[in-house]
């Protein structure tokens, strides 16, 4: 069994923290590229489970402790080009958060009701986050990094010279 630890953040700002039960094709360590309509998750510290409704959040937070870290200040900015085939994109909330992170390169971000989104900060307690667009004012594509094109573009320079 496949529990996940995440915080979920209501776009009222309310929290719940707790396990929720992951989709039995999804693998160990992956996160949902795709969130039902409700998510019934035990709350954490109690034996209670709780029922959210996905369109009244912010994002899913996909934690590493349930417990965080106050003192932990996050860093919301990359300093350089994340080194990945994904989209770097600038998110900001209708709560006036802004992030920047990495979401994958293909139509789910913007056909589906959310998407997942990797932060900049590799350290913090967030591994991912499933954002419900409808909490963005703006969604800023920063850049599009193809490592492989990049490669072979250095490659070919090497071999001819240049």
């Amino acid at each position: 069994m496949n529990m996940l630890k995440i915080v979920a953040r209501r776009k009222t700002g309310d929290i719940v923290k707790g396990y929720w039960q992951a989709p039995p094709e999804l693998a160990p360590g992956e996160h949902p590229t795709v969130l039902p309509d409700r998510i019934a998750l035990q709350v954490y510290g109690t034996t209670e489970t709780a029922v959210v409704e996905t369109d009244s959040l912010k994002a899913v937070y996909f934690v590493k402790r349930l417990s965080g870290n106050p003192e932990y200040r996050e860093i919301k900015f990359f300093t350089e080009a994340p080194a990945s085939d994904d989209v770097w994109v600038k998110l900001r909330f209708i709560d006036k958060e802004t992030l920047e992170g990495t979401i994958h390169n293909g139509l789910d971000a913007f056909i589906q009701p959310g998407f997942l989104f990797r932060p900049a900060d590799a350290a913090s307690n967030n591994e991912a986050l499933y954002v419900i667009k409808s909490s963005l004012v703006e969604l800023k594509i920063l850049r599009v990094v193809d490592i492989v094109s990049s490669r072979k573009m250095r490659d070919f320079t090497a071999a001819v010279g240049r």
